[in-house]
């Protein structure tokens, strides 16, 4: 059986950063030839807003920046998504320790999504009301993905490269 390498972003409640994250990877991941061979998904620490529509204004900020995410829907992470994902990018430590805590065995493909860029600082939560917090939120997170992806193709399609041990499926 063929396994699709997969990226999980991973951030509170699914209804901000990591859905923000997930749709500007899958725009620059399909800019740079890697949709077909990389799927993205995004899920939450929280089931606080699981099955509510996406936020508005969130939908707003990533349809100025050319990405699409008027087909999400905010969910709590599933033992499915953690054993699925070649790599699991937290927006925040906080995320990292809930799933090394939760879930140890996917500890070695757990990273901060700044870390694509050699740095390890969290992407502050903006809240989905204003539009401005919003938008620095998604340029900020834009400008590490795009930085990045290079780092994130090479530790998703050859995972001994990455700093931990291949992911065993």
């Amino acid at each position: 059986m063929n396994h699709t390498p997969t990226v999980l972003f991973v951030c509170s409640g699914n209804y901000c950063r990591s859905p923000m994250a997930e749709a500007l990877a899958r725009l620059r991941l399909r800019q740079a030839g890697y949709d077909s061979h990389i799927p993205v998904r995004s899920a939450g620490t929280r089931d606080v807003y699981e099955g509510e529509p996406a936020a508005p204004l969130v939908l707003e900020v990533l349809h100025e920046r050319g990405a699409d995410g008027s087909d999400y829907r905010p969910h709590f992470i599933t033992p499915g998504e953690i054993d699925q994902a070649d790599l699991i990018l937290g927006v925040a430590h906080e995320h990292l320790d809930w799933i090394k805590a939760r879930y140890p065995q996917a500890a070695a493909r757990t990273h901060l999504l700044a870390s694509l860029i050699g740095e390890e600082w969290d992407i502050v939560d903006p809240g989905v009301q204003a539009l401005d917090p919003l938008r620095e939120c998604a340029a900020t997170i834009d400008s590490v993905i795009t930085a990045g992806l290079n780092e994130l193709v090479k530790r998703v399609l050859n995972p001994s490269a990455d700093s931990g041990p291949p992911r065993g499926s």
